[in-house]
């Protein structure tokens, strides 16, 4: 567990950084020739934010990229059962999922809709974390299923 939590310092910090400065904010960059609903957008150290009209008040929608502190706390829940490597790469698969939806739905709201920030917003403060931790419980569940399913050792 100790090299997870070192590699998540080491690498995946890093590579969450270089994906929001490179990737997400580049997007957000060539898609404000035609802002719709989005007027501005800043890079700050470890988000984007979009400032954006509703009606008639102006909101900011701070993105940050998956693979975050939840994902951490869910990858260490799930590696503490030791499941198959196939389980354990469910966690990360379905965070690119989830980070996929959330620059789908932001492009969204940048041309079409406000409903697509806000449906960014509600994947990143309460999907992925729920996920995240709620697939430790998953796993806690199935673990606790095999075990009373296995057969018991009846030796006197």
């Amino acid at each position: 567990m100790f090299m997870m939590v070192l590699f998540y310092f080491f690498a995946i910090r890093p590579l969450r950084a270089l994906h929001n400065e490179y990737v997400v904010y580049s997007i957000l960059l060539n898609s404000s020739e035609n802002w719709g609903l989005a007027n501005e957008a800043f890079l700050v150290p470890r988000s984007v934010l979009i400032h954006f009209a509703s009606g008639e008040s102006e909101l900011v929608l701070a993105y940050m990229p998956q693979f975050g502190f939840f994902f951490l706390f869910g990858m260490l829940g799930v590696l503490y059962f030791l499941p198959s490597i196939r389980t354990i790469l469910i966690l990360p698969a379905l965070q690119a999922v989830i980070e996929v939806l959330v620059l789908v739905f932001l492009l969204a709201g940048i041309h079409f809709s406000v409903a697509g920030f806000i449906a960014a917003d509600f994947m990143i403060v309460y999907l992925s974390p729920l996920v995240c931790l709620g697939f430790v419980v998953f796993i806690f569940a199935e673990e606790k299923a095999n075990r009373e399913t296995s057969p018991k050792d009846s030796s006197s």
